[in-house]
Order: structure tokens, then C-alpha cells, then sequence
């Protein structure tokens, strides 16, 4: 039987406040610390991940490709391959979705960071996708709500 460590010594947690100005601060963010490299920013939907994409190559020039579960498994191996960092622009809607998609990086074992950008709406947005996605009187609903006060 093999075991499988929950243990990621090479990957570096962090938690920034959103500023007013998001979008500048992520952009500022990426080209400040991850200058050419590759990783990801998570965000809460796909269409959300697209407008991302959008307004930090036309806002910051910087060059991205938005990445969602709507991908190819082939185009979503080859975006993952050199991840050094990945980034949450709004949280997770489980601790177990966090720590899959912060592990994302650095797969290669060599040092990575993950960052969790963070506004008190964002709390809100994710039990209302949660509460439209699994109806409010499920105990589905109950259970994904005592996951989110985790984060």
C-alpha cells in the first residue's frame, strides 16, 4: 500500500488583503513577483476567469490564458507543467478544493507560492453559489456551509 503525504514543504502560503483597485493589485502583484513565470489565478466562476484573462492583458499587459474545467484535458497538462505559483482572486468553496487547487503548483517539487487575495464579499458570493448550486434546505447545503467557516 503506498501512502500519499498531505505535506507540501515546498509550497509557501500566504493571505494579501484586496485593495480598492483589484485588478491593478493583482497585475501589480504578478509582474512585481512572478515576472515570467507560469501559474494560475483561481477565481469563483468560468466567466469570471475569462473577464480576468481579459482585463489583465488589456489593463497590465501582461500575457494569460484563462484556464477552467471547460479545457481540454490536453490543454489543462500542458497550462500545469511549470506552475511556480497560483494565486485565488476570491476563496475556495471548500478547504478541500483550496488545498487541490493551491497544489497545482509546484508539482516539479521546487519552491512555489500560493496566494489567497482576500474581501469580505467574497464570503458572501460563494454561499450564494453554493446555497444556488445545492438548494438551501439540503443537508448538502449544511455541510458545504460548515466547509466554508473552515476557511
Amino acid at each position: 500500500m503506498q501512502f500519499v503525504s498531505f505535506d507540501r514543504p515546498n509550497l509557501k502560503y500566504e493571505v494579501i488583503a484586496k485593495t480598492k483597485e483589484p485588478i491593478k493589485q493583482l497585475g501589480q502583484l504578478l509582474i512585481d513577483r512572478f515576472r515570467n513565470q507560469c501559474g494560475i489565478v483561481y477565481c469563483l466562476s468560468k466567466s469570471e476567469c475569462v473577464e480576468l484573462s481579459k482585463l489583465l492583458s488589456e489593463k497590465c499587459k501582461i500575457k494569460t490564458v484563462y484556464y477552467h474545467s471547460g479545457l481540454s484535458a490536453h490543454q489543462r497538462v500542458a497550462v500545469k507543467k511549470k506552475m511556480r505559483f497560483v494565486i485565488h482572486n476570491t476563496m475556495s468553496k471548500s478547504i478541500e478544493s483550496y488545498y487541490q487547487e493551491s497544489g497545482r503548483a509546484g508539482r516539479d517539487n521546487f519552491s512555489s507560492v500560493c496566494i489567497a487575495l482576500h474581501q469580505k464579499k467574497d464570503f458572501s458570493r460563494v454561499v450564494c453559489m453554493i446555497r444556488n448550486g445545492q438548494g438551501y434546505k439540503k443537508e448538502s447545503f449544511k455541510t458545504a456551509m460548515a466547509h466554508i467557516y473552515v476557511l
